[in-house]
């Protein structure tokens, strides 16, 4: 799908949600679902093309060998060298989010249920962008259905051990045996229970092995901000990972590790979009100082209002 105009945007997709939501009974609790959007600035793939990227989406960290084998000192270091930036007491599903959002590689993807929010997101520019080569490419906004069923909470056990696989050596990372793990969790929290050959222990090692989609505490201003929500990818053995498809053919499969997450569109935002969506910011709340609610960016928000034409 590709759009020029706000109207045609929101059109789209909501045509496609509807014909999407048609082929399911909405009384099969069992098939109960929501469905998420992702909004990138530009195509990564190919930044100067108007064509969807065709590469499926993965977190930063599954983006480089490297990070996956030093995820724990890129985790302890970030701590370390910004202490205060990390408030004590915060699980380690927190600190990954804060992280995320300052783009540190880590194994989280950030999604959205408001569909304003992820288009607003095309139009603005990274840490490392230039607002004036962001407004001239094209961007896009990845459109999921997500199985009630695989979306947990922030405390769930599942959440907890995904987290921690960032606080641990790849080489400890063995899902036959997830002892090194369970240490990590249990010293988060005491009350996590794992015993080898135990229910619980199965229901982990299959677990670790997927995606799941995740809501977050709502005491991060970013994702109050942005209604935002997260993918947390799991690994195999020694952390490699995983191949996920997001394909409706994995959707049903229960040995796939999309099971459940399938990404059912993708619209093009191109630049002509952009800059309406750039001028309906107020109306559409998805102005900058509102998507990222940080004192590091509202200079821009200033001189943008307030400055000399």
């Amino acid at each position: 799908m590709q759009c020029t105009t706000v109207s045609d945007a929101f059109r789209e997709v909501f045509d496609l949600v509807r014909r999407d939501s048609c082929r399911f009974d909405s009384f099969d609790s069992d098939s109960r679902f929501k469905y998420y959007f992702r909004g990138l600035n530009k195509n990564f793939e190919d930044p100067g093309s108007c064509c969807p990227p065709c590469t499926r989406p993965v977190p930063s960290l599954n983006r480089d060998d490297n990070y996956i084998k030093n995820e724990h000192i890129i985790f302890n270091e970030s701590i370390f060298l910004y202490p205060q930036d990390f408030p004590s007491g915060e699980t380690t599903f927190e600190r990954l989010t804060r992280m995320e959002h300052f783009e540190i590689p880590t194994r989280l993807l950030d999604v959205t249920s408001r569909l304003a929010t992820a288009l607003g997101m095309t139009v603005f520019p990274g840490a490392n962008d230039k607002d004036d080569d962001i407004l001239d490419m094209c961007g896009v906004v990845r459109v999921f259905r997500v199985k009630e069923s695989r979306i947990k909470y922030s405390t769930s056990d599942t959440v907890v051990a995904l987290s921690n696989l960032a606080r641990i050596a790849p080489d400890h990372v063995t899902i036959d045996n997830l002892r090194y793990l369970a240490y990590e969790c249990q010293n988060e929290r005491a009350g996590f229970y794992w015993e080898e050959g135990s229910d619980v222990s199965n229901m982990l090692k299959r677990d670790i092995k997927k995606v799941w989609c995740v809501r977050p505490v709502n005491n991060n201003v970013r994702i109050q901000a942005q209604r935002g929500e997260f993918f947390i990818f799991g690994c195999g053995d020694k952390k490699k990972p995983l191949n996920v498809t997001f394909s409706e053919a994995d959707y049903g499969n229960p040995h796939a590790p999309s099971e459940g997450i399938a990404e059912i569109g993708i619209l093009t935002v191109t630049p002509e979009l952009k800059h309406e969506l750039k001028e309906m910011a107020e109306i559409l709340d998805v102005t900058e100082d509102r998507l990222y609610p940080d004192f590091g960016r509202f200079h821009k928000v200033i001189k943008e209002r307030f400055g000399g034409k």
